[in-house]
């Protein structure tokens, strides 16, 4: 079924003040999404993009929450509703990275990246799906690269076990949220340009992906637009990679 926009129009991004997250929420709200743009702790990052949209006649709010936090994301959904209404599109976008062997991760290393990467969008998604199921709204897991592939990496175990959750977290909502008409899909980015690389470290990527160039955060977020848009909405259960071709 397609979402009835004039209806439905708030969007929750997590993680939604820098890279991968801030692309989502400009494209959303270019779209027409009043956005809710979620910070854990870079509230100046939050306020200065918030502060971009209204200089561009978008509306959004910010709002600060630890997503690993039943209490908080609660709290979040509840905020995001009184002052937004209930959101018909969620992103669950937080996902940090580790790069560290197994045998030397300690147990404080592997809860935080299942927490972040897969407890996160488990709560975040419980908690706003009253709100989607009345919009036949929309979820959207960002993953890993190629994270449906089961592709073992030398010192991602945690981070890559977590990705892989989130793509069964997606599918398993895929078939269970269709009667209600939500549609529930994943985003694997590739190698994006998130500011954080050093040009070497660009350069060394970039030579890794066939079509030969780093993504950006626009990449991401226009497969995002398009997955939560009417154009897509015979697309459920799917995993859409953005990698530029990156292990195919």
């Amino acid at each position: 079924m397609a979402t009835n926009r004039e209806d439905s129009n708030v969007a929750l991004v997590t993680g939604g003040s820098r890279g991968i997250g801030r692309g989502i929420v400009q494209a959303l709200a270019r779209d027409g999404y009043e956005v809710a743009i979620n910070f854990l702790s870079n509230a100046d990052a939050a306020r200065e993009l918030a502060s971009q949209l209204v200089e561009q006649g978008l509306k959004s709010m910010i709002i600060q929450a630890d997503v690993t936090k039943s209490d908080q994301v609660r709290a979040m959904i509840a905020s995001v509703a009184e002052h937004l209404g209930g959101p018909s599109v969620l992103v669950n976008n937080v996902g940090p990275f580790l790069m560290k062997s197994l045998s030397d991760s300690s147990e404080k290393d592997w809860l935080e990246m299942i927490n972040a990467n897969l407890t996160s969008a488990y709560l975040c998604t419980k908690a706003a799906l009253n709100h989607i199921r009345q919009h036949e709204g929309s979820i959207v897991f960002i993953g890993g690269p190629n994270a449906e592939q089961l592709r073992a990496a030398p010192n991602t175990g945690a981070y890559a076990i977590a990705k892989n959750g989130l793509v069964a977290l997606a599918k398993t909502l895929a078939r269970e949220e269709a009667k209600y008409g939500i549609r529930v899909n994943v985003v694997n980015p590739g190698f994006i340009d998130n500011g954080s690389q050093t040009e070497d470290e660009l350069k060394s990527q970039a030579e890794q992906v066939p079509l030969g160039r780093v993504g950006t955060p626009d990449d991401i977020a226009e497969a995002v637009s398009f997955l939560v848009s009417d154009r897509a909405s015979y697309i459920t259960g799917s995993v859409l990679n953005v990698s530029g071709g990156l292990w195919a």
